[in-house]
C-alpha cells in the first residue's frame, strides 16, 4: 500500500516538474519572439533592411504606436515599391504589399492625419494602384472603427 503512495507521489512530482518545464519554454520561446517584434522599430531607426515580410508580421503581432506608424510608413514608402501590375491586372508579388496596407490603415492606432500622409505618399510612388489604395483605406477604416 505504502508502495502504490510512493509512486503515486513520485508520478505527482514528476508531473508538476515536467509542467513547470514547459511553462519556462513556452515563457522563454514568447519573450525571444516578443524582443524580436520589438526590433523592428529600432532596426529601422539604424538604418538597418526590413523586409516587407518583417513589417507585416510586427503588424500582426503589435499594436504600433502613432510613433511607430509614423516609422513603419516612412520606411515602407522610402523603401518599397508595389511590383508594377501586368496588363492592367495586380501581380501576386504585389500582395504582400497591399496587406502592409491593409494592416497600417486598419491598426488602432492610425487616425486620419496619419492615413491622409501614408496614402499621399504611396499614391505619389505608385500611382497606378491609387483606386486600390483608396479601396483599402476605405475598408481598413471601416475595420478600425467595426
Amino acid at each position: 500500500m505504502s508502495k502504490i503512495i510512493f509512486l503515486g507521489a513520485a508520478g505527482f512530482v514528476l508531473l508538476m516538474l515536467f509542467g513547470a518545464f514547459l511553462t519556462a519554454v513556452i515563457l522563454l520561446l514568447k519573450n525571444l519572439l516578443v524582443k524580436d517584434e520589438i526590433n523592428i522599430i529600432s532596426m529601422i531607426l539604424k538604418g538597418h533592411n526590413v523586409s516587407i515580410a518583417d513589417l507585416n508580421r510586427h503588424m500582426l503581432n503589435n499594436t504600433p504606436t502613432k510613433d511607430d506608424l509614423g516609422v513603419l510608413s516612412g520606411y515602407f514608402v522610402g523603401n518599397f515599391t508595389i511590383p508594377a501590375k501586368n496588363e492592367g491586372k495586380i501581380p501576386a508579388s504585389a500582395r504582400e504589399y497591399l496587406d502592409f496596407i491593409s494592416l497600417y490603415v486598419a491598426s488602432t492606432n492610425s487616425d486620419a492625419k496619419i492615413i491622409a500622409s501614408f496614402n499621399r505618399g504611396l499614391k505619389t510612388k505608385n500611382p497606378d494602384y491609387s483606386s486600390e489604395i483608396d479601396e483599402i483605406e476605405s475598408k481598413g477604416i471601416k475595420a478600425r472603427k467595426g
